[in-house]
């Protein structure tokens, strides 16, 4: 079975991963429903990833994770990445048990995907709040509460993907 058979096969089996079309409707459907909203890059996945995910899905009864697609990854972090393809860590993320719903996302910035689901939570890492800081002014503009969630100290991506490289 080729690569690319395999992870839609894994997408196909994940029923929780949704489009960013169906924002508006999970919206409609989960109206009595604290929705939270956290969005990112998810490449590699490591327990950084985990305590963010875990952090923002005590903030709701919903979570749902907005993972960046590869052209937005390569944007933000450069034309070397990502490593996992947007279905592998789209399909990686929405198997977290506390993880309602998960999507793509071809923005930069979850500005759309805000005024889309109306959140009642946007959570944002430390380090992306400031970097980003539409996303807060559109979390406020539909009402949402925003919750920084802290970096723990563990490695990023980026730094595991440095000491594999010096490694090799």
């Amino acid at each position: 079975m080729a690569k690319n058979e395999e992870v839609e096969q894994v997408h196909l089996m994940t029923e929780n991963i949704i489009l960013t079309s169906d924002l508006i409707t999970l919206r409609e459907n989960l109206a009595k429903r604290s929705i939270v909203l956290a969005t990112g890059c998810f490449d590699i996945l490591h327990i950084g990833h985990l305590h963010f995910l875990k952090d923002a899905a005590m903030q709701g009864d919903i979570l749902v994770v907005g993972v960046n697609s590869d052209r937005s990854v390569k944007m933000i972090k450069g034309p070397t990445r990502p490593i996992a393809s947007q279905d592998e860590r789209v399909s990686l993320v929405a198997s977290f048990r506390f993880v309602a719903y998960a999507f793509v996302c071809d923005d930069i910035v979850a500005d759309d995907c805000i005024l889309n689901l109306k959140p009642d939570v946007f959570v944002a890492g430390e380090e992306s709040i400031h970097v980003y800081p539409s996303e807060s002014a559109t979390a406020k503009q539909v009402g949402a509460r925003i919750h920084i969630v802290m970096r723990i100290t563990a490695p990023s991506t980026t730094s595991i993907i440095k000491n594999l490289s010096a490694k090799a």
